[in-house]
């Protein structure tokens, strides 16, 4: 039988079994954790999954060989291009290896965060809010934002947090483009050197 497109609308971790409703239909249709093909721990409410339906023993239908829709997101293929043209210009082109540490970093840890929530999340504990994420993000952590939770298989973000994300990516891609001009190198550079100075001091003085 061929494979049905729909999305997962409830879900019953005590009983291990939650319902399905097709994009085709209303009729929700059961299914076990048993019969998820990936890891039990990834499956959450919204998650879109293809799936076929057979007859149980009582003859009712449900839902097998459950897995999830891999969407190629743009934020995905967004991030990598920015992160591989930050590390080209870098290397072929001077630009300050400062910034790229910076953003080495600030990833790191959004990377960190978003494993941490996604263990907390398993164990039913609190998860990093959005607006916190989203801070993250406008200051140089929406690489590792936009990649984590396609990684981690993490439950869908809501719609504001989505309208807001893009907007955080366009910002950076705004500035990244910015900061190759003539104008905007000669800030970046004064920025890199004012730092220098203000540490150099710092440590003068001790």
């Amino acid at each position: 039988m061929k494979a049905i497109k729909g999305k997962i609308v409830e879900l019953s971790q005590e009983k291990g079994f939650g319902y399905i409703v097709p994009t085709t239909g209303r009729l929700r249709v059961r299914f076990k954790f048993d019969d998820y093909i990936e890891s039990k721990k990834s499956i959450a409410v919204g998650e879109e999954v293809l799936f076929r339906i057979v007859k149980d023993e009582s003859g009712q239908g449900k839902a097998i060989d459950i897995q999830r829709v891999r969407h190629c997101r743009l934020s995905l293929v967004a991030a990598i291009w920015f992160a591989l043209a930050m590390v080209g210009c870098v290397l072929y082109f001077q630009y300050p290896i400062e910034v790229l540490v910076y953003y080495s970093v600030i990833n790191v840890l959004v990377w960190l965060v978003c494993w941490l929530d996604k263990r907390a999340s398993v164990a039913g504990r609190p998860v990093t809010g959005e607006s916190a994420l989203l801070f993250l993000s406008l200051i140089g952590g929406w690489v590792a934002g936009a990649i984590a939770p396609y990684f981690f298989k993490s439950a869908p973000r809501s719609a504001l947090y989505k309208m807001f994300f893009v907007l955080v990516i366009a910002m950076q891609f705004s500035f990244f483009t910015w900061s190759l001009s003539p104008k905007g190198e000669s800030w970046v550079n004064q920025k890199i050197t004012h730092i220098y100075q203000t540490q150099g001091a710092v440590f003068s003085k001790r």
